[in-house]
């Protein structure tokens, strides 16, 4: 049951995290951020857009919801095995993804 529970949150963070990507990246093509920045050498002339800085606030709150509930569930992930403690966020990630095949994750 609680795999179960835990595999929910890890989807829903998941699709949380896609989400705010695809609102970024529409953000950036929107406002035509991507063509200004290049072809303009002055950032703040580049990115003087109504609004954007409150839609960037916005998607970093969001942002920051997704990477602690993902602290959480790599805090139980800790909690069931301690030696995981000893490991980075990313490389545990990196071992829960490749949980079923051991040669990759050595």
């Amino acid at each position: 049951m609680r795999h179960e529970f835990l595999g929910m949150l890890l989807r829903h963070i998941h699709t949380r995290y896609e989400t705010l990507l695809c609102h970024f990246v529409t953000l950036l093509s929107s406002q035509g951020l991507v063509g200004e920045v290049e072809t303009t050498k002055n950032v703040v002339e580049a990115t003087n857009r109504p609004k954007l800085y409150e839609r960037l606030e916005h998607l970093q709150s969001e942002l920051s919801i997704c990477e602690k509930a993902l602290a959480e569930y790599l805090e139980t992930k800790r909690l069931a095995f301690p030696r995981f403690y000893f490991v980075s966020s990313a490389d545990l990630l990196d071992i829960l993804s490749q949980g079923n095949n051991p040669v990759v994750v050595g």
